[in-house]
C-alpha cells in the first residue's frame, strides 16, 4: 500500500484501541454509513496479527485518512485522546453518500453538471415552500419586522431564506454534524472541511456542547438558518446581538440571517427592487450560498409568494429599540459581562432590546 513503517504501526495502534476492545461481531456496518474502527472482525482471527490487516482496502484507506485527520488536529492544539474518543463514539459513522457527493469522480461531476434549475426547483419542493411562506411571515412577523429594522433586510427575503435552508425551521439536516464534515473531508473538500471541523469543535467547547449535538446537512451547515461553524462563530449574533444564541431556535436564526445579509452588502434602498445579477442584493444572497439556483429560488419565494398585505405594512412599535456605540456599552450591565475583553471588529453597534 506503500504506507511507511511509521504510520504502518500508528494505524494498528489506533485500531487496536478500536477494534481490539469489542468482540468479533460489535457491530455489523450499514451499506450507507459505517465506522471502521468497529469493523466486524473474524471470530476466529488471529490475535497476533494487527486488525488492519483484516480490513478491505477501503475501510484501510479511509483508517489512514482518519487518522491524517487526527494528527492535524493535534499538531493544531485539539486534545488526542479526545478525538479518539470521538471515533469510538457509537455515534461516529463515515456517510458513503457524502463522500460520493463530493467525490472528483467524472460520473459525479458530470450528474451535477447536468443539473438544471427545473430540476432545483423540484429538488426544493419551491412551489410548495412558496405556499407555506405568508403562514412563516405571519407567525414570525414581530421578529421578522424587527429583524428588518435592525439590520436593513427586507422580511420576504428572510423568510424566503428560512424555506430554502430548512423548510421553516422542519428540516434540520439528517447528519450528525461531526460526521458530516468528517465524510466531506474524505470525499475530497479536504481544505474546506478541516477548517469548517476545527471551526466546529471550537464553537462546541466555546458553548459548552456535545460534539455529537448537533445534526446538520451533507455539508455540515447547521440550524434553521443553515451557518456553516465558520458563520456560527463569527456572524450567528442572535436576537440580542450577543453571540449568545441558539442556531436551532428560529427566533435566534431570523436576526442572524438578516445580520448575515446585512455584513455581506445587502442595500437596503433596494428593498423593493427584485435583486439582479451583479446588483448589491443578488450579491449578498449569493454570499449566503454560492449557487446561481439557490439566489433564484430566494428570489422566486420573495416575489411570488401570496404575503398577507398586513404583514407587508406591519410596523413593530411595542417594543423599543435603542442603538449604543461600542464606547459607551461597556457600561451597560449584563452587557458589560459579555463585552469585557472581547473584541467583535465586524460590530460597529449594539442593539438593545427595551423590556415591553
Amino acid at each position: 500500500m506503500g504506507v511507511s513503517k511509521l504510520k504502518k504501526a500508528v494505524l494498528c495502534g489506533a485500531l487496536a484501541l478500536g477494534l481490539g476492545i469489542l468482540p468479533a461481531n460489535a457491530q455489523n456496518q450499514s451499506p450507507n454509513s459505517s465506522n471502521p474502527y468497529k469493523y466486524k472482525l473474524p471470530a476466529n482471527r488471529d490475535p497476533f496479527v494487527p486488525a488492519i490487516k483484516y480490513l478491505p482496502l477501503p475501510e484501510v484507506k479511509t483508517v489512514i485518512e482518519l487518522e491524517n485527520i487526527r494528527s492535524k488536529l493535534v499538531k493544531d492544539g485539539f486534545d488526542n485522546e479526545e478525538i479518539m474518543r470521538l471515533y469510538l463514539d457509537d455515534r461516529f459513522s463515515v456517510e458513503k453518500s457524502i463522500i460520493h457527493f463530493f467525490s472528483p469522480s467524472t460520473k459525479a461531476i458530470s450528474a451535477r453538471k447536468k443539473f438544471s434549475y427545473d430540476g432545483y426547483r423540484k429538488l426544493l419542493a419551491l412551489d410548495d415552500k412558496i405556499s407555506k411562506a405568508p403562514a412563516f411571515m405571519h407567525k414570525y412577523i414581530d421578529d421578522l419586522c424587527l429583524a428588518e429594522s435592525m439590520h436593513g433586510v427586507d422580511r420576504r427575503y428572510i423568510a424566503a431564506i428560512k424555506g430554502i435552508e430548512s423548510d421553516y425551521g422542519k428540516n434540520l439536516g439528517k447528519y450528525l454534524a461531526f460526521n458530516a464534515l468528517i465524510s466531506m473531508y474524505l470525499g475530497g473538500r479536504k481544505e474546506l472541511a478541516y477548517n469548517e471541523l476545527k471551526e466546529y469543535l471550537a464553537y462546541c467547547e466555546k458553548n459548552q456542547k456535545g460534539i455529537y449535538d448537533f445534526t446538520s446537512s451533507y455539508a455540515g451547515a447547521i440550524g434553521c438558518a443553515q451557518f456553516m461553524p465558520s458563520s456560527l462563530n463569527r456572524l450567528f449574533i442572535g436576537k440580542k446581538g450577543d453571540f449568545d444564541a441558539d442556531p436551532m431556535n428560529m427566533i435566534d436564526s431570523i436576526y442572524s440571517s438578516a445580520y448575515y445579509l446585512k455584513q455581506s452588502g445587502w442595500d437596503p434602498s433596494k428593498n423593493n427592487i427584485i435583486p439582479t445579477p451583479g446588483s448589491a442584493n443578488w450579491k449578498a444572497l449569493w454570499d449566503y450560498n454560492h449557487s446561481a439556483f439557490y439566489v433564484q429560488a430566494v428570489i422566486e419565494i420573495a416575489n411570488k409568494s401570496k404575503w398577507n398585505e398586513s404583514d407587508l405594512k406591519y410596523v413593530r412599535k411595542h417594543e423599543k429599540i435603542i442603538t449604543i456605540q461600542w464606547e459607551n456599552s461597556i457600561l451597560l450591565n449584563p452587557l458589560s459581562k459579555i463585552l469585557k475583553g472581547t473584541s467583535y471588529p465586524f460590530m460597529q453597534s449594539i442593539i438593545i432590546l427595551a423590556p415591553r
